[in-house]
């Protein structure tokens, strides 16, 4: 397979292990470089080019957090794995806030880190993660000249440009629909259905039908065929406001329709296949939803394949009027 666009950087004091994994990732294609503490790591960041970075936490020096929280004002578009032998829940959701893509613990399968680089890279041309976008005052029906106001913009520009799926937080009020709109306004497919299902405002015994849809006779009331949300999107975009909110046995559902582009209406034996993006947005920490077992990992990761965060207005003062 060949990655030879990519630029990886593996950040760790263990001189050993980093040259195990550059072997590795150079087999796989990628261009590989090394650094053995959190301030080189910096400094080479700061030159741009770099796709992903596999960073340890427990490194002379800066620590992993604090590499993370510095490297977001340099790049933010850059991913991030944490890869590490001192874990802890309180160190793994501190790294997922901070907006790492995901969390290995040494000793490290080879191999599952390498399909896990493989997939977050497949399809990213090298040239998003380089980030270079002038200073704006507004985006769309987004306003704020802030820098974490052109962060937001410089996600929607790159995000837009592929047809991933997206996962938006943030406190209610901050935008994530405006976000969602945003995100399909710019992209190919901006001619394309914008749908939108809030998940904490329809009942969960009708959830499912509001998704998939239902044949006619599925339930008492069912007196026509009626498409659900997935199908109404297809070719287009599905926005998924509030997601966490979803009980398990709907969360698995969307999980398979995403994974295979297929699903069978309410009542129906015939499958629908579609193809679309989806955007999902929350207001709840999806992290610890996730580490507390009431949002699917598998889900979540389906979902993460960009993330961002929207600020409150009390998080970017300079853009009160």
């Amino acid at each position: 397979m060949e990655h030879g666009r990519h630029n990886l950087l593996i950040v760790d004091d263990d001189l050993d292990f980093t040259k195990l994994l550059q072997l590795r990732f150079e087999e796989e294609g990628y261009r590989v470089e090394t650094v053995a503490d959190g301030g080189l790591a910096l400094e080479r960041m700061r030159r741009g080019d770099c796709s992903l970075v596999l960073l340890d936490y427990q490194m002379p020096g800066l620590d992993g957090l604090e590499v993370l929280r510095l490297l977001r004002r340099i790049n933010p578009n850059i991913f991030t794995i944490l890869v590490t032998g001192h874990s802890s829940e309180e160190l793994i959701i501190e790294a997922f806030r901070l907006g790492i893509k995901d969390f290995f613990s040494k000793p490290v399968d080879q191999e599952k880190l390498v399909n896990r680089v493989n997939e977050l890279l497949k399809g990213f041309p090298p040239a998003i993660f380089a980030g270079a976008f002038g200073k704006c005052s507004s985006f769309d029906d987004l306003i704020g000249s802030s820098e974490s106001m052109q962060k937001v913009y410089r996600f929607i520009e790159e995000t837009s440009k592929e047809r991933i799926n997206v996962l938006i937080t943030g406190e209610t009020g901050t935008g994530k629909e405006l976000v969602a709109r945003a995100i399909h306004r710019h992209s190919p497919e901006a001619d394309r259905p914008f749908i939108v299902v809030n998940c904490a405002g329809i009942p969960e015994t009708l959830l499912e039908s509001e998704l998939f849809g239902h044949e006619k006779g599925a339930f008492t009331g069912a007196v026509r065929l009626r498409r659900g949300a997935f199908e109404l999107a297809n070719g287009g975009t599905l926005f998924l406001d509030e997601i966490a909110e979803m009980s398990p046995s709907t969360q698995a559902k969307i999980l398979r329709a995403i994974e295979s582009g297929e699903f069978n209406r309410v009542g129906g034996e015939e499958m629908v296949k579609v193809d679309i993006r989806v955007i999902a947005a929350t207001n709840r920490d999806i992290v610890k939803e996730v580490l507390l077992g009431r949002f699917r990992k598998d889900l979540y990761y389906r979902l993460n394949v960009a993330q961002i965060h929207l600020p409150t207005l009390r998080e970017k003062p300079e853009d009160i009027p």
